[in-house]
Formats: structure tokens, sequence, C-alpha cells
């Protein structure tokens, strides 16, 4: 184990839907003698639990990691920075709670669409639709790409990406969608390289879309 250890506030975790928290911690500063190469994330139901091969959901070389998909409940991460073929102590422990899943519950709808491409990258547009009977005040749209695509750039909408799987949260001014309707003003720009299949499994604050 390294002579490093994370700032004991830095790192915090922060609920962002029904299945969704957000990570974020301080980079660590190393010795002149060591390079940070990633940082894993670990996370367990226990609190007080010891990292370990079979408890870490990431390993990144950003200082944030939003872990989505999970089920509701609260849950406790740790964080190390990796040094070559060693890591540093643990974190401090942080922990979050899932929002709580409104008695209206979530029906939606996502029409995804590549509106311009070119050699490597690409345009698209998104509408997501509120297909059930209650309001939403926010909204958190997630999707996996199935072939590497990168996220560049998103317009109405706060955009992070880990691998593969994307979350785009709602701006101050767009989050409140009726019943029955709809928003059309998010886009993107990303990059491709081979394949550039449009996606087909979207969920909105944890809920899949028809």
């Amino acid at each position: 184990m390294y002579d490093l250890s994370l700032r004991t506030d830095g790192l915090t975790g922060t609920a962002t839907s029904s299945s969704g928290i957000s990570m974020s911690w301080s980079p660590v500063t190393p010795s002149a003698k060591y390079t940070i190469t990633s940082y894993s994330v670990f996370c367990s139901s226990t609190s007080g639990f010891t990292p370990s091969s079979g408890n870490q959901v990431a390993s990144t070389s950003a200082t944030a990691f939003p872990d989505s998909g999970v089920a509701a409940g609260t849950y406790y991460y740790k964080v190390e920075a990796v040094v070559g073929h060693g890591s540093s102590a643990p974190s401090s422990q942080a922990s979050a709670t899932t929002h709580a899943v409104s008695s209206g519950g979530v029906t939606c709808h996502v029409a995804y669409s590549i509106v311009n491409s070119w050699p490597g990258g690409f345009q698209a547009a998104i509408t997501i639709q509120n297909t059930g009977s209650t309001a939403w005040s926010s909204w958190d749209l997630t999707w996996p790409f199935a072939n590497g695509q990168t996220i560049n750039g998103v317009w109405n909408g706060t955009a992070s990406q880990s691998s593969g799987n994307v979350t785009i949260r709602n701006c101050s001014y767009n989050g409140t969608i009726s019943a029955g309707g709809s928003y059309n003003g998010v886009g993107l720009t990303g990059t491709w390289n081979t394949t550039n299949a449009v996606p087909t499994s979207f969920a909105i604050n944890g809920t899949t879309c028809h």
C-alpha cells in the first residue's frame, strides 16, 4: 500500500434519482515520485465495509462517478487512488440514499434520432415523453451506448458518462414535464469509430421507458 491518502472530507455522495447516486472526491496530490493512474470506487450496502475486488464498482481517471441503476436504498462508498501496481489507503466513507419513488411512478417514452453524421462524429436529437398520469418535477435520462460512442457536448441538459453508460439530467428550467407532455429540446454531439447504432434502451429516473 502506497503512502497516499484522499482528503477525509473529499468524498461525497448525492442521490440523483430513485436509482442513481453521484459520487465525487478531491484529487490526490502525491509526492513527486508517484503518479496517480486512476481511482478505484467501492460500494456496499453495509456501513464500515472493507474495499475489495468483490465490491469494486468502477475504475476511472475522473474524480467523479455516476452510479446508475442501483436498487432503492442507502449505499456506502470508498475510493482508493491507484499508483502503478499498488493503491492508496481507502478514503473516508461517504453514503447517500436514493430518492423515493413518487406514488404515481414513471411511465415514459424516449425518441432518439441521429440528425447529422460525419466521419468519426455525429449529432443526435432526443424527445422525452411523459406517458403517465403524474407530472415530473425533474428527470434523469439514462441509456447505454453499445458501440463505444462518447458524448462531446450536450444542450438543455447536464451529461455524465461512465464507459458506455450515459446520464443526462435536466437543467433548472426544463425539469417539469406535465402528464401526457413531452420535451424535445435535448441534443448532443459525440464521436464514434466503426459503428454508431441508435440506442434501444432508455430509462427516466430509473424506470425503463417503452
